[in-house]
């Protein structure tokens, strides 16, 4: 037979029938008193932390456009301290060095770099023609 005493292996499973549960082995027997709500519903159900009501009452119904519970305030973010203020470190002057005519020498490679271009100009322009 099953598991139950009585019935299939898929009865093992079911719900019994509501009714006093028989007592188990080493447990005391005390008998089921109809209970209320939970602390949590109590809880719950109360609107603004106000007074609590009694088991088997109804609480009050809270008041047009309120919330059924009270927000706690937001804590204030604590001030934060001065930013320090700091001097910038002066600059020094820095002064441009005196600027240099050019020598005879970089005027003379400044020359010939020109006239070795219109020379290439010119050759290039012989070659082209023929």
């Amino acid at each position: 037979m099953g598991p139950q005493g009585g019935g299939s292996a898929t009865q093992a499973f079911s719900v019994p029938a509501p009714g006093p549960m028989p007592p188990r082995a080493g447990v005391p027997h005390t008998p089921q008193l109809a209970q209320g709500p939970s602390e949590y519903t109590r809880m719950i159900s109360l609107s603004g932390g106000a007074a609590a009501v009694a088991p088997g009452g109804t609480p009050p119904p809270p008041a047009p456009g309120a919330l059924p519970f009270q927000m706690p305030p937001m804590p204030q973010m604590p001030q934060a301290p001065p930013m320090p203020q700091f001097q910038a470190p002066p600059t020094p002057a820095v002064q441009a060095p005196p600027l240099k005519a050019p020598t005879s020498n970089t005027l003379l490679i400044a020359i010939f770099c020109v006239l070795a271009f219109l020379a290439g100009v010119v050759v290039m322009l012989v070659v082209m023609k023929k």
